[in-house]
C-alpha cells in the first residue's frame, strides 16, 4: 500500500513507523532534501534546521504521501545505496544475506605418538 493517507488508525496518522517501498523511500528522501537544502535559518530566528521542522514542511507538499516522525526518524538512516528493500514497522528492512555453502575437509588423522623411553 503506498503511503497511508486512508487508515487513520496507521501510521502517519498514528504512532509507528509505516512500511514504504525501496521508491517511496527515495522519493521522501530526495523531497526532504530539497527542503533541507533551501532551508535559511534568517527565516526561522537563526535556529538549526530539525528534523520535525523537514516533516513538517515535507507534509506540506502533499498530505496524501505525509509521513509522521517515527518514519522519518528511520529514513535518516537509510543509504539507497546500501538498503533497497524499503522499511516496514520493525525499521529498515535488513538485506538477505547469502552465505556460501561451508566445505567440509576431512580430518586426517594424526599419526600415533611414539613413547622415546622405549
Amino acid at each position: 500500500m503506498p503511503f497511508n493517507s486512508t487508515d487513520f488508525y496507521k501510521a502517519p496518522w498514528a504512532a509507528g513507523i509505516m512500511t514504504l517501498t525501496h521508491e517511496e523511500c527515495i522519493f521522501v528522501l530526495e523531497q526532504c532534501q530539497v527542503i533541507i537544502d533551501n532551508y535559511d535559518p534568517a527565516d526561522n530566528f537563526y535556529q538549526p534546521i530539525t528534523n520535525d521542522y523537514v516533516q513538517v514542511e515535507y507534509n506540506r507538499i502533499d498530505w496524501t504521501k505525509g509521513i509522521n516522525g517515527d518514519t522519518y526518524a528511520v529514513l535518516v538512516g537509510y543509504d539507497p545505496e546500501v538498503n533497497t528493500l524499503g522499511i516496514n514497522e520493525h525499521g529498515i528492512v535488513p538485506e538477505e544475506v547469502i552465505e556460501p555453502p561451508i566445505e567440509e575437509t576431512p580430518i586426517e588423522e594424526a599419526a600415533p605418538i611414539e613413547n622415546p623411553a622405549e
